[in-house]
């Protein structure tokens, strides 16, 4: 099975403080989906709604600079991908309301010996979290729905302006066909620091607005009628004053650290709005852990995060009965996204 913590290495470079933080972490997790799920299938307890399990190809560019030529970069490749499309909220929106959103990557058979090797990316590219000790007490509100304390949070961390002026731009922009990603949190390239992005290309810009009461049905709408790429670009580690891995509420400068493109993202023309890969999503773990040593996640918030996912995958699939799966080039090469049919 794809579970990051069959890596103990990775848990092994958490600190006894923030192991602990992560555990009581988990624990309130747990009695949260307890509560809210007890009835039902359990979901994740953040980024909970789904949009969309698409497919997808990863090229790497041939004439990338030499610094970048590592890991599953090294050589000019078209991998195969699949892609989840999520809301950030743990309160499962249906609509298309302001959210943050999320876009999990998980690139297949890099190796040709059935590795796998996983990209996580948020809408904007910082958020307000400086320590896993500052995500406990924002999670605790937030699944609480305690908007008064979260205000006062806000104001604590000093994250009223973010939240204002990310809230106001997403009421305007709200399919992710046309939003950028960001990996937020920094991670190996063999032995150099990075971060990613992900833009919509030039192309993009052609895509008429769609209409669609959810963020599915504007996705499926345009995805009936073309691909959509993305370029996928490279960001590297100058100094911990400048580019700091800790802290990633501190965007890196991009006038000291250039973003640098190495590949294009591509989504193919297709139909996902299909009951079976909405219910395959639920057995695939998506994970900062679920990566080859050239890629391992850094920082104590995204060693963390990999920790913590990988449990509460564990505990979701078996409260609600479901068998986790590993996706390989066989599960890929055979999954149906025929666009013959009608939308």
């Amino acid at each position: 099975m794809e579970y990051s913590y069959q890596n103990e290495f990775l848990k092994e470079r958490l600190s006894n403080d923030n192991l602990r933080l992560s555990d009581e972490i988990i624990h309130l997790l747990k009695e949260y989906s307890d509560k809210q799920y007890f009835k039902s299938t359990y979901l994740r307890a953040a980024h909970t709604k789904t949009h969309g399990l698409l497919k997808a190809k990863l090229h790497v560019k041939e004439d990338i600079p030499q610094e970048f030529k590592k890991g599953i970069f090294s050589k000019s490749k078209i991998y195969d991908g699949l892609i989840r499309i999520s809301n950030a909220s743990p309160l499962n929106p249906t609509k298309t309301s302001p959210d943050f959103r999320g876009l999990s990557l998980k690139i297949i058979d890099i190796d040709n010996l059935g590795n796998n090797q996983d990209f996580l990316f948020t809408s904007s590219p910082t958020l307000t979290i400086k320590s896993i000790q500052w995500f406990k007490e924002l999670f605790t509100l937030v699944i609480k729905g305690k908007i008064l304390p979260i205000f006062f949070y806000a104001i604590k961390t000093k994250s009223l302006p973010f939240i204002f002026k990310y809230f106001r731009k997403n009421k305007t922009d709200l399919n992710p066909i046309k939003m950028s990603f960001w990996s937020v949190t920094a991670s190996q390239l063999e032995n150099t620091v990075v971060k990613y992005k992900i833009v919509p290309n030039k192309e993009n810009k052609y895509i008429e607005d769609t209409n669609g009461h959810s963020l599915l049905d504007k996705i499926q709408n345009v995805l009936s009628r073309r691909d959509v790429i993305y370029d996928f670009y490279v960001q590297q580690f100058v100094s911990n004053e400048i580019t700091p891995i800790e802290d990633i509420s501190t965007e890196w400068r991009e006038d000291i650290a250039p973003f640098t493109k190495i590949g294009e993202l591509i989504i193919p023309k297709q139909h996902f709005n299909k009951d079976e890969l909405f219910d395959l999503v639920k057995q695939i773990n998506f994970s900062p852990g679920n990566s080859i040593q050239d890629h391992f996640p850094l920082g104590q918030l995204n060693l963390s995060r990999a920790y913590v996912y990988d449990i509460m995958f564990r505990f979701r699939t078996s409260r609600s009965n479901i068998q986790p799966i590993k996706v390989t080039q066989q599960l890929f090469d055979n999954l149906n996204y025929d666009i013959t049919r009608s939308i």
